[in-house]
């Protein structure tokens, strides 16, 4: 009797990343860190109320796991030191990007109070990524980490004065980056007179993204923090879509692949022998396994990383094992028709030869149409051909996160356009 390896996929956890750009110090208005922090927290405080509520009604299309809360901030001194401090008080992970090593970035800080600050958020920090930046070209690190920021956050939290980029590197230039990437921001400006705003691409995808055009802006408001929290972190509401994730997530591997006729047509045809991976899914894990295993040897323990792959791992293994069982499936079954047809082409031959079995032919024949027919039913009912598809493209999207999760600097392209990063599959 064949027998799931395990009840299904695993879900992706679900996780809230935001981060955040804003002025230096001597930039911020005189008096104002402790009503900035006030309203950093409000605004942490929002993006939870609504992710929960968001998990909440739909749970059961992500891991148990409890909701990881991460936030990234380079940690400059004013506003970038002031958020993570907050977000560190809220209880939400600290990861920081910087654009040197950290004794070099802690010495370019410009007062003792700030390198201080630096001190204690880096050691509460669970990441650090110091980005190879060069002394002589400080510009261009501030550029790049600027761009690693908004590649590792989900939503930016801009504490900006709303006027157009003053040089390179700076929070105007990283918040009009983040817009016309697709990455949403909430700007909040310095001035606490001034409301909090939504900027986000997708709310209409048919215009060109520029910062003061008001297509792009929403009030900072639940509805509209909710839609947003939608349309990054929950799968297309197209229904058949909806269906799709439903049938991947109740998946089975079976130990034992029924549908052999690819692969013993390839034997019969010379072009490589029968082999017990053929037949027998554990093979294909074992591969994958011993695949990974010397990744991990060969990339992440020869350099000092200790960034984790175990989640991708699992995740990858699911879908390229589905992928390669419904690729050999959909294979077989085309050989079995082709097989079928072939052999009704004789028996109908035959009937000239042997005139006296006619009848039994064309019974035989009968027949042979029927499992055509039965056969292809099936395939079309039980999808082979999309899923393969679909499962191995998710599977090849999923091997270079493991390398872009060492590299630390690069994130996948959204699933959507920069202009509308909202998934329709």
């Amino acid at each position: 009797m064949k027998q799931p390896s395990r009840s299904g996929p695993p879900r992706p956890p679900f996780a809230l990343c935001v981060g955040v750009t804003g002025h230096r110090a001597d930039v911020l208005p005189r008096d104002s860190s402790d009503g900035l922090r006030v309203r950093i927290r409000d605004v942490l405080e929002q993006i939870e109320r609504s992710g929960a509520a968001l998990r909440k009604a739909n749970s059961h299309l992500f891991a148990p796991e409890p909701t990881t809360r991460r936030f990234v901030s380079p940690i400059a001194d004013g506003a970038d030191q002031i958020a993570a401090e907050t977000a560190l008080e809220l209880g939400w992970e600290l990861q920081a990007v910087l654009p040197f090593d950290r004794k070099r970035y802690r010495a370019s800080l410009a007062s003792d109070a700030a390198r201080a600050r630096f001190d204690a958020l880096i050691r509460q920090a669970s990441c650090v990524l110091e980005l190879p930046g060069d002394s002589a070209r400080e510009l261009d690190a501030y550029v790049m980490t600027g761009r690693a920021t908004v590649a590792h956050c989900d939503i930016l939290i801009a504490i900006w004065d709303g006027l157009p980029p003053r040089g390179r590197g700076g929070t105007g230039e990283v918040a009009l980056l983040a817009i016309t990437r697709g990455t949403a921001v909430i700007h909040l400006p310095p001035d606490p007179k001034s409301s909090a705003r939504l900027l986000w691409s997708a709310f209409d995808p048919t215009v060109v993204t520029v910062a003061d055009d008001p297509a792009v802006e929403r009030p900072l408001e639940r509805r509209d923090l909710d839609s947003l929290l939608s349309g990054l972190l929950l799968p297309p509401p197209d229904p058949q879509e909806r269906g799709f994730l439903r049938r991947f997530f109740s998946e089975r591997l079976w130990r034992i692949r029924t549908r052999i006729e690819y692969p013993l047509l390839l034997n019969a045809a010379g072009v490589r022998r029968f082999r017990a991976g053929d037949l027998r899914e554990k093979h294909c894990a074992d591969q994958i396994r011993d695949e990974w295993r010397r990744y991990r040897e060969g990339c992440a323990d020869a350099h000092p990383i200790s960034a984790t792959i175990d989640v991708l791992e699992d995740a990858y293994s699911w879908t390229d094992r589905l992928a390669t069982h419904f690729a050999q499936t959909y294979r077989s079954g085309h050989i079995f028709n082709f097989l079928l047809g072939s052999i009704a082409v004789c028996l109908g031959l035959s009937a000239f030869m042997a005139p006296h079995l006619k009848l039994e032919f064309a019974a035989l024949e009968i027949m042979i149409t029927l499992a055509i027919i039965l056969n292809a039913l099936v395939g079309t009912r039980q999808e082979w051909h999309r899923r393969w598809l679909d499962y191995r493209q998710l599977a090849e999207r999923l091997r270079p996160m493991r390398s872009l999760k060492l590299l630390g600097i690069a994130a996948p392209d959204p699933p959507g356009t920069d202009t509308n990063p909202v998934p329709r599959r």
